[in-house]
Parts: C-alpha cells; structure tokens; sequence
C-alpha cells in the first residue's frame, strides 16, 4: 500500500520537478503557484485557475513551468480533500474569532458526511449538492482559510522547490562530469532559457 502509494505521487507530483527541462525559476514559480491553488477550496476548477494564470502572466510577458503548476494541484484529491478542507475551515474560524466574530462551527463528521454524500451522486449533482454545504455553512471561513494558509505557503515553496531542482540538478551535471551551468546550456530546452522570475544561487 505505502509502495503504491509512492508511486502515485511520483508519477502525479514529483517526476515533474525532477524531470523539468525549465530554468529553476520556472520551475520553482510553477510549484508555487500550483501549490497557491492547491490550497484553496476550489476543487473542480483549479486546474483552469491555473491555466488562466499562466495565460494572464504570459500576456505580461512572464513565465512559469505550467505541468509542474497543473501536477501541484493534484495535491487536494478526493482522499486528502476532507482533511486539507476541514483545516481550511479550521483556520478561517480561528481568525474570525481574533476578530470577534460569532458563527457556529461544523463538526468534521458533518463535513465528512456530506463529502461523502456529493461524491456518490452524479457529477453535477454532487457539485452542487457540496456547492450548497460551502455557501451555506462552510462559507466564508473556509474560503479565507484556505487563502490563508495558502498565501504562506506558497510563498515558502518557492526557495524550498528551487533549492532542490538545484541541488537534483547539480547531481545530475556531477554524473556527465560537468558543472550545473554546462548541463544547463547542454539540457534546457532553447525556447525556455529565460527567466519567469530573477534567479539567485543563494535560494
């Protein structure tokens, strides 16, 4: 079960960033904005949430790596989607009470229930039977939740994505005998050798 398991997020999630042809600051802004989406209760769209941002972005002229966006998403999935939700929730109702706001909250068995129930039924019936469960009593501390807990970590992804596809690829040059920047110039693919955002070899 846990080797399966490995190999489904190899296959969703990491042989993206290890095998990506991008410059590391697409590849690392790729992850981020992917993992931005990942945490927001949007399931269902984010997929084209994440395309349209890439639209958007080239249109101003930047880039990022879109597969390594697109694969981030998968992150929230049927399984893990009551548990990343819930917390979103959690979250939101944790800031409204700072700000002294009043609701009453929902046990996560109720949320598991009506889950459980929407992905029985048919697509659009299931959409909008949970679309309901989200307006009318998840609401707002679900969706500022998932804001913010995705905003932070997002933003952390970034050095920590692009650490790493340095260090896979400083690896994978020391392997063909050569330096990062030679493997670079040697494996890059030529219409992707710009940056989406200012590189630095002290992420």
């Amino acid at each position: 079960m846990i080797e399966k398991l490995r190999v489904i997020i190899d296959n969703q999630i990491i042989r993206h960033f290890r095998d990506s042809r991008a410059p590391v600051p697409e590849v690392a802004l790729g992850g981020m904005i992917g993992m931005f989406w990942a945490l927001t209760p949007l399931i269902g769209i984010q997929m084209a949430l994440v395309t349209g941002h890439w639209l958007i972005m080239r249109s101003f002229g930047f880039r990022f790596y879109l597969p390594i966006a697109l694969a981030m998403v998968w992150i929230t999935n049927p399984v893990t989607m009551p548990f990343f939700y819930y917390g979103f929730y959690i979250a939101g109702s944790y800031l409204f009470q700072v700000i002294n706001s009043t609701f009453e909250p929902v046990s996560f068995e109720k949320f598991s229930q009506i889950l459980n129930s929407a992905q029985t039924m048919p697509m659009l019936e299931g959409i909008l039977e949970w679309g309901k469960f989200m307006i009318y009593e998840l609401g707002t501390p679900m969706l500022v939740g998932g804001f913010l807990l995705g905003i932070p970590v997002s933003i952390a992804f970034y050095p920590i994505t692009a650490r790493v596809v340095r260090k896979h690829r400083k690896y994978l040059a020391s392997r063909e005998g050569i330096t990062m920047e030679e493997w670079e110039a040697r494996h890059l693919r030529h219409d992707e050798k710009h940056d989406a955002m200012p590189d630095s070899n002290k992420v």
